[in-house]
């Protein structure tokens, strides 16, 4: 075999190692972009469920904070109307 067909021939299979190189690499980055989305996924997943309970529990709060402060409200309106009516009977005389 001569020096140009010896070359060529290594030059064949160093193709050929880099092609399949590059078939394994293109096959792993495949691979790595499946498990990314998969867990990404799941990600989002447990961010909405996360959202959904946080909602949920901030809802209650929120109620019991209204309720409260309507009670309160109430209270407050009731001292200034006793506080109106004393101070229109003491005006009254």
């Amino acid at each position: 075999m001569g020096r140009l067909t010896s070359d060529m021939a290594r030059l064949r299979s160093e193709i050929t190692a880099l092609r399949e190189g590059r078939h394994a690499l293109q096959r792993d980055l495949r691979d790595a972009v499946a498990t990314l989305k998969h867990d990404v996924a799941k990600t989002q997943a447990a961010f909405r469920r996360a959202h959904a309970d946080m909602a949920k529990s901030t809802r209650k709060n929120r109620a019991v904070f209204v309720t409260d402060l309507s009670h309160q409200v109430k209270d407050l309106l009731q001292v200034v109307s006793d506080d109106m009516k004393g101070a229109r009977q003491a005006w009254r005389g």
